[in-house]
C-alpha cells in the first residue's frame, strides 16, 4: 500500500532560509562543470518512451548575456548518448528554454519571454505526454514552453542535472547551470495537473507512485560524493568533482541552505514499527488483546525527535477504508492490553483480523501545514482458541486386537477452527499422525498400550496454543498359562493328575515358565469339571492355592478335586473375555492292599528243633513285628519258636498291618509207665507198659512205636499199640517208645527193665 499525503498549505509569507529548519539544503552550481549524473535510471522503461515528468526548484544567479549557442545554461537533461535523443531545459539570457531531439524530430526549441533572473526561487514542472508538452512555472502553465505537436520518442538512460547531455565528461564553458537547485524529482509517467508537486511545501514520501528520482539534498553535506535518493528506486546521483566540478572537501561544500519554501521537519519518509513491548523486537502478529509498542522510525531506524508544531495521531482500520482514531499520540509508546488490539472473535470464521495501523502527522509552522499519512503497517491479530474437544469412535474401552482402527474427530465451537489454525496431532504410541486435519482414522498398533491418548494442539498464529486430549482405554487381552501341584504326578492324560494323602496340604502354583499375563487370576475348584456351572470361585488374593482350603466335609464321597484359574481382565467392566487355564486333578490316595504273611512250609506249626520261613506279600521287604516287637525290615524271616508275627506297609499316606500270623512249636513227649497193678518186675512174670501218658503240644498222640531189645544182644520185639505186655528178659530188656503226634512231631524215650532178683 502506498502512503497518501494530504497537502494543506497555508502560505502567509515567505521566510528567508534562516527562518526555516536547517534541514533544508540545496546544491549550488557555479556554472563550470558542476553537475549530477544518473545512469542507468532504475525503473525507467528500457524501450523508447514519450511519457515522463520532471520537477525541480531552482534559482538562477547567472548574469552573462550572449548567444544561446554558448550561453545555454542547462538546468537538466534526459536522453541517450548513442542516438542523441534528448530532452533538456535551461535558461539563456534569463529566459527558460526547452529543447529536444526525438526519434522523428531532429530539433525542437521553445523559449520563454519572461526572465527568471529575478533573484527568486522558482518551481518548475515539465510533463511530456505522447505528443504534448506542458511546462509549469510556479504552478502556472507557460504557453510559450508548451506544445501539443511534439512527435517521436526518447531513448532515455541518462539523467543529468546542470550540464549538457551531449557533453557529459567534457567541459562546456558558459553552458552549465549557475545558481542553486533543490527538490529534484523524476517520474516515469506524465503527471496530471492535480498530481504536480513542484510548488508543494510538503516533501513526498518514498512510496509516491511512479516516482523514480527524488533528491532534496537534506541528507547530504561536506565530503558527500553522491546524492541520497528519497524514492524507492535507489537512483543515487553522482556529483562530478573532476575539472572544475563540485567542491566537497573539508568545510567547503556546494551544499548550501535552501531558499525553497519547504515545511520542516520533514516527516514524509518515516515508517511504522510494531514491536513487542517487553523486548522492542519487531513483530508481525499478536493475540487478541495483547499489548504492543508502536513507534515511528526514520531511514536510520531511529525515532524522530519531537519538534514544536508537530502532532502525531494514530488510527487503525480493519478494511483499509474506514479508519478509527485510537486516541493515542506520539512518535512511540506502548499500548495497554485489551485496547487497540481487541478484535471481535465471537462468530469469527477467519479467527483473525489483519489490522492496519497508521500515523497521521501534522506539521505546522509559519509557512503552512503538512499532513503526512505514514504508510500503514499491518498487524495480524489472532483469536484465542477457547475450546476444542476430541471424540473417538468406538469410545472404548476396547480389547486389544478386537478393533484395528478408531475414528478420531476434533470439534470446536470457535467457527474459525479448523480453517485458519494449525492443528498438530500427537499420540502416546504408534505412528505419527497427519497434521492439520480434524478427523482421521487411526490404525491401532499391536500390541497397544493400556491407554492410548490423542493430543491436538491448536495454534492460531500468535496466540498461546490450545491443547486438548482424549484417551481411550485399550485393555490387554488376558493370556493363560498353566498350573502345577507340588504333588506326585501319577498321570498326564487326559490331564495332569496328582495324588495326595488325605489330610495333607499341597500347594498349587502357576508354572513359572508358562506365566499368566494381563491377568487378574481367580482360582476355582470343581468336583465335576464336565459341568461348566460346577466351578466355584476361590478368590483373587493368592498366586497359589492350598488344597486344605476346602473343609473335608465338602469332599463328601468325592475322591478327586479339580483346580483351574479363571484369568479375568485387569480392569473392571473390560470388554476382554476371560481365559481359562487347563485344569488339574488332585486325587485322594486310597489305602493300600493289606499285606499278607505266608509260610514255607505252608503249615503254621513246626516241630521242636525245626523252623518255618515266613514271607510278606510279593516278596517285598516290610517291617516285621514278633509279639509286638519290631525285629527289622525283611522280605522273609525264619520262625523257630512259638510266636505271633505281622508286617506293616506304609505308602506315605497310610500304614496298614497284615493279619497276625501265629506259628507254634510242636513238642511231643513220650512217657513209659508201668501200670499200678504191676509195680515191680518179677522174673518170668509179664509186665505191662503204657504210653498213654505221652503228650504233645500240637494235639494228640496218634502213633506209638515200641521197640524191646533183649540185652545184651537181642532179640528185638516191635509193638504199635499204646499199651504193651511182655516178659522182661532176666538179663534185662531195653524198651524204646517213639510217639508221633497229629502234626507229625515225634519223641522217643527209653527205659531199662530188669526183673527183681529174689
Amino acid at each position: 500500500m502506498k502512503t497518501c499525503i494530504r497537502y494543506l498549505v497555508f502560505l502567509t509569507f515567505l521566510l528567508p532560509f534562516g527562518g526555516l529548519n536547517g534541514q533544508n539544503s540545496a546544491l549550488n552550481f557555479d556554472g563550470f562543470d558542476d553537475y549530477i549524473t544518473l545512469t542507468p535510471i532504475n525503473g525507467f522503461p528500457s524501450t523508447p518512451t514519450s511519457n515522463f515528468s520532471v520537477e525541480i526548484n531552482f534559482i538562477s544567479n547567472a548574469q552573462s548575456m550572449g548567444s544561446c549557442n554558448n550561453n545555454y545554461k542547462r538546468l537538466f537533461a534526459l536522453g541517450n548518448l548513442i542516438n542523441s535523443t534528448l530532452f533538456e531545459m535551461g535558461e539563456c539570457n534569463g529566459f527558460l528554454i526547452v529543447s529536444w531531439n526525438t526519434s522523428t524530430s531532429n530539433t525542437g526549441l521553445l523559449s520563454m519571454n519572461t526572465s527568471i533572473r529575478d533573484n527568486m526561487w522558482h518551481c518548475l514542472s515539465a510533463v511530456r505526454s505522447t505528443n504534448a508538452l506542458e511546462i509549469y512555472l510556479d504552478g502556472v502553465l507557460v504557453p510559450q514552453l508548451s506544445s501539443t505537436t511534439i512527435a517521436g520518442d526518447h531513448d532515455i538512460d541518462y539523467f543529468i542535472v546542470g550540464h549538457a547531455l551531449t557533453a557529459v565528461g567534457s567541459q562546456t564553458p558558459g553552458e552549465d547551470w549557475e545558481g542553486d537547485i533543490d527538490e529534484i524529482k523524476l517520474w516515469n509517467k506524465a503527471l496530471t495537473f492535480s498530481e504536480l508537486t513542484a510548488c508543494s511545501k510538503c516533501q513526498l514520501p518514498k512510496s509516491t507512485s511512479d516516482l523514480l528520482v527524488y533528491w532534496h539534498f537534506d541528507q547530504n553535506g561536506p565530503n558527500t560524493l553522491t546524492t541520497t535518493d528519497n524514492s524507492s528506486y535507489n537512483n543515487t546521483g553522482v556529483l562530478n568533482t573532476s575539472g572544475g566540478g563540485f567542491v566537497v572537501n573539508g568545510l567547503v561544500s556546494n551544499y548550501v541552505p535552501s531558499g525553497t519554501s519547504i515545511i520542516y521537519p520533514n516527516n514524509s519518509n518515516l515508517h511504522i514499527q510494531i514491536s513487542d513491548p517487553s523486548t522492542l523486537n519487531p513483530i508481525t502478529g499478536v493475540c487478541d488483546g495483547d499489548a504492543i509498542h508502536l513507534s515511528l522510525k526514520n531511514i536510520n531506524n531511529n525515532a524522530p525527535t519531537a519538534f514544536p508544531g508537530v502532532t502525531v495521531n494514530w488510527e487503525y482500520s480493519d478494511d483499509g477504508i474506514n479508519w478509527t482514531p485510537t486516541g493515542l499520540t506520539g512518535y512511540q509508546f506502548a499500548t495497554s492490553p485489551n485496547t487497540i488490539t481487541d478484535i471481535n472473535c465471537t462468530g469469527s470464521t477467519t479467527g483473525y483480523v489483519d489490522r492496519k495501523y497508521k500515523a497521521v502527522i501534522t506539521v505546522t509552522n509559519p509557512l503552512g501545514m503538512c499532513i503526512y499519512e505514514i504508510i500503514s503497517q499491518t498487524l495480524h491479530i489472532s483469536c484465542n482458541v477457547t475450546n476444542a474437544a476430541i471424540t473417538i469412535n468406538p469410545t472404548g474401552p476396547i480389547c486389544d486386537g478386537d478393533v484395528s482402527s478408531v475414528a478420531v474427530n476434533l470439534t470446536s465451537t470457535d467457527l474459525f477452527v479448523p480453517a485458519n489454525v494449525t492443528i498438530t496431532w500427537s499420540v502416546t504410541s504408534g505412528s505419527p499422525l497427519p497434521p492439520g486435519t480434524t478427523s482421521f482414522t487411526y490404525t491401532l498398533p499391536i500390541p497397544t498400550q493400556p491407554n492410548i491418548c490423542f493430543n491436538a494442539t491448536i495454534a492460531n498464529s500468535n496466540c498461546p496454543p490450545f491443547t486438548t486430549q482424549k484417551c481411550i482405554r485399550i485393555d490387554p487381552k488376558p493370556v493363560c498359562g498353566n498350573i502345577v501341584a507340588n504333588l506326585p504326578l501319577i498321570s498326564s492324560s487326559p490331564w495332569p493328575i496328582y495324588e495326595i494323602c488325605p489330610g495333607n496340604d499341597a500347594t498349587i502354583n502357576i508354572v513359572p515358565s508358562s506365566p499368566f499375563t494381563n491377568c487378574n487370576p481367580q482360582w476355582e475348584y470343581s468336583f465335576d469339571p464336565s459341568n461348566p456351572n460346577s466351578w466355584v470361585p476361590m478368590g483373587f488374593t493368592n498366586n497359589s492355592q492350598n488344597t486344605n482350603i476346602l473343609p473335608s466335609n465338602l469332599w463328601g464321597a468325592h475322591t478327586s478335586i479339580f483346580y483351574r484359574i479363571n484369568c479375568m481382565p485387569l480392569f473392571p467392566n473390560s470388554p476382554c473375555p476371560s481365559c481359562l487355564s487347563s485344569f488339574i486333578e488332585v486325587q485322594l490316595r486310597q489305602p493300600p492292599t493289606i499285606p499278607l504273611i505266608t509260610s514255607s512250609p505252608s503249615n503254621q506249626n513246626f516241630c521242636n528243633g525245626s523252623s518255618v520261613t515266613l514271607s510278606g506279600s510279593s516278596g517285598a521287604s516290610f517291617p516285621w513285628f514278633c509279639n509286638g516287637e519290631n525285629i527289622g525290615i525283611f522280605s522273609s524271616i525264619v520262625a523257630s519258636k512259638t510266636a505271633c508275627y505281622w508286617i506293616e506297609l506304609n505308602d506315605g499316606c497310610y500304614t496298614v498291618q497284615s493279619p497276625k500270623y501265629c506259628v507254634k512249636e510242636c513238642t511231643a513227649v513220650a512217657r513209659i509207665k508201668c501200670p499200678e497193678d504191676n509195680p515191680c518186675m518179677i522174673p518170668g512174670v509179664p509186665i505191662t507198659l503204657s504210653g498213654l501218658l505221652s503228650t504233645s503240644t500240637c494235639g494228640s498222640i496218634v502213633q506209638y512205636k515200641w521197640t524191646i531189645f533183649t540185652l545184651p544182644s537181642g532179640p528185638t520185639q516191635m509193638f504199635t499199640t499204646p499199651t504193651i505186655t511182655f516178659i522182661p528178659a532176666s538179663s534185662g530188656s531195653l524198651v524204646t517208645l517213639m510217639v508221633t503226634d497229629a502234626f507229625g512231631c515225634t519223641h522217643t524215650t527209653q527205659s531199662l527193665f530188669t526183673p527183681c532178683q529174689p
